[in-house]
């Protein structure tokens, strides 16, 4: 039976590694542990290597299933590093596929023996053999290792080894036996975590969903995103997104392929930026995401599926979940058997809303014609009144965002014995105010920095505790005064 594994899960990237990069440049053996079903897309190894002619790299796995998603995501990133065997081809077109230059051969154990019996596949020039090991714990890797044997003893000189696995410790042992004592790469040593997994809580089943999402759009910045939404939430999100001048595409339980395809290059090259697909639709192979909404919590599947899109390249990249905690069994699940680092957030407020929908605005601007604007320019100066701009201003914004309902949250200032002098930063009072429990980024407002104190703008909610908790403590070598400031109007 094959089993499905991921690649890139949260952020993974082999690029992120001193430890890595100094191993292969000194052509040392090397055992790089990941997570459980989670290797990075490989092509990292190869990507020094110029002759496409000799083929000096091998890359060996188990799963035909990781095979058929490699050239998916090959096929995505127009990667040309790889000739794959052991998928769904025919031997016979494999054959063919082996006549033409690539970097390396990436394939199944049994695969590749096929081929170098049948005298199409030659391993003359390999100086580097990459060995995907399985990380099935309850079964026996002798088979697999005996074929690695086999593989290894066809290459003329010893290449660079460099096997992956989850389980370290087994995966050693086997390879001692073929004497090769590679240096251990521990998950830690590598792994650079930058998806930050949000759930926001909603009230209840009645909130408006498609809000909530436009919502987090527009206050988090986001531009290459994928909505996993329920049946009757597709079309309304669609259309509320569309009517703030978000480009967006739908993938649908019932959709032919072609269609499917061709949102999916829509969104790879930016055309739109939101892609809503319809709950029970499975994810394409997109590895360029910026952010997963989740609409309801999702299965581990479905999750896992999610994480496989975010882009290993992007400095930060979110996964949000919509729920309401009364009956979410699911987030309970992907907590104790996918996720650890879930943080709750409440739905974004107006101020953090109105600022996002400007950010956009202003890059818009850029992008359109100075000519025609200027006459829409002129037309609100001639008509509007100086002294009322502002507020008609407002009043648009107010109208577009539909914002009427929305709650907006109390501020207040404290005051912070601290500043510049001390080298505080704003990063330093947002870190100390969140480190209270039960303050959360949307309870913080501006921060501002003086010479020698600076003011952060707290939940009025919950200010009275936030002044108690902090007055008095010792705050880089010193102690912190911390009082009320003035009330925000």
């Amino acid at each position: 039976m094959q089993h499905r594994i991921q690649q890139s899960k949260k952020n993974s990237s082999f690029l992120d590694s001193a430890k890595i990069r100094q191993a292969i440049e000194k052509k040392k053996d090397i055992l790089i542990e990941t997570e459980k079903n989670i290797i990075p897309y490989p092509a990292y190894f190869f990507r020094n290597k110029k002759n496409k002619i000799k083929r000096e790299g091998l890359l060996v796995t188990w799963s035909e299933t990781r095979i058929i998603d490699l050239i998916k995501q090959a096929n995505t990133n127009n990667d040309r590093t790889f000739t794959f065997i052991g998928g769904k081809t025919s031997p016979r077109k494999e054959a063919g596929a082996l006549n033409f230059p690539s970097k390396a051969v990436c394939g199944t154990n049994t695969r590749i023996i096929d081929h170098i019996r049948r005298e199409n596949l030659s391993l003359e020039d390999v100086d580097t053999l990459i060995i995907e090991i399985p990380d099935k714990d309850n079964e026996s890797l002798e088979p697999f290792f005996a074929d690695i044997e086999f593989i290894i003893s066809k290459i003329p000189s010893k290449p660079n080894i460099i096997a992956i696995s989850s389980n370290i410790e087994k995966a050693e042992n086997q390879l001692k036996k073929l004497s090769l004592h590679p240096q251990i790469i521990n998950l830690s040593m590598w792994k650079k975590s930058r998806t930050e997994n949000i759930i926001i809580e909603t009230e209840d089943k009645k909130q408006d969903k498609s809000f909530i999402v436009s919502s987090l759009i527009l206050a988090y910045g986001l531009k290459k995103t994928i909505c996993y939404a329920e049946e009757n939430l597709v079309e309304k999100i669609a259309k509320e997104l569309t009517r703030l001048g978000i480009a967006t595409g739908t993938i649908l339980k019932n959709d032919v392929k072609s269609k499917i395809e061709k949102n999916v290059q829509k969104f790879s090259s930016l055309e739109i930026e939101i892609l809503i697909i319809e709950e029970g639709q499975d994810f394409p192979p997109i590895y360029t995401t910026q952010a997963i909404i989740f609409t309801s919590p999702p299965s581990i599947k479905n999750y896992n599926q999610a994480i496989n899109c975010l882009s290993p390249r992007t400095p930060s990249t979110f996964v949000f979940i919509l729920s309401n905690y009364i009956t979410d069994n699911n987030i309970e699940e992907l907590k104790k058997k996918v996720v650890t680092d879930m943080k709750k957030e409440n739905i974004p407020n107006i101020e953090q809303v109105i600022s996002g929908f400007l950010g956009r605005l202003k890059e818009h601007i850029k992008e359109e014609d100075t000519e025609e604007l200027e006459k829409y320019k002129k037309l609100f100066k001639k008509n509007i009144p100086l002294n009322m701009r502002s507020y008609v201003s407002g009043f648009m914004l107010k109208t577009i965002l539909q914002t009427k309902d929305i709650k907006i949250t109390p501020m207040q200032d404290i005051f912070i014995g601290a500043g510049k002098n001390r080298k505080i930063f704003p990063g330093d009072i947002k870190n100390l105010l969140i480190s209270l429990e039960g303050v959360k980024e949307s309870d913080i407002g501006n921060i501002r920095i003086m010479d020698n104190y600076s003011f952060a703008e707290v939940n009025e909610t919950i200010i009275d505790k936030v002044v108690e908790s902090l007055n008095g403590i010792e705050f880089k070598g010193k102690k912190l005064t911390v009082n009320y400031g003035k009330k925000k109007l």
